[in-house]
């Protein structure tokens, strides 16, 4: 029994089974870095140990419970990028970079807070 009408199911198969079938499709090009990608590779290092499915089942319940769990995936994924970010010098420059660049702040000058205007635009 499901908690979801039966057209919310079909409209996400919809949306998620042309994703999955094409990422299959890029298997040989290993280096892509996606949400699917590494779900995969989670799948295939694991042997299937923990999962009973196949991995198109996998692969949709895993990308059902990010949408499903927004929350915890986004202060998950914030804490990845803040993590990412600090391992990774020449990133933070271009980041910082373009924040001055961005908000106009010249060399030597205080940050600001953002007006309201500011943020409602």
């Amino acid at each position: 029994m499901h908690f979801l009408p039966e057209s919310i199911w079909k409209a996400f198969h919809d949306f998620i089974y042309p994703l999955i079938s094409s990422k299959e499709v890029e298997r040989e090009r290993d280096d892509s870095l996606n949400v699917l990608t590494a779900f995969r590779r989670a799948y295939e290092e694991n042997n299937n140990i923990s999962f009973s499915g196949d991995l198109r089942q996998f692969l949709r319940d895993s990308m059902l419970g990010l949408l499903f769990a927004g929350r915890d995936t986004t202060s998950t994924c914030l804490t990845w990028l803040f993590w990412l970010i600090s391992t990774n010098p020449s990133a933070q420059t271009k980041i910082r970079e373009e924040i001055e660049r961005e908000l106009h702040v010249k060399e030597g000058e205080n940050w600001r807070f953002f007006g309201i205007e500011e943020s409602a635009s």
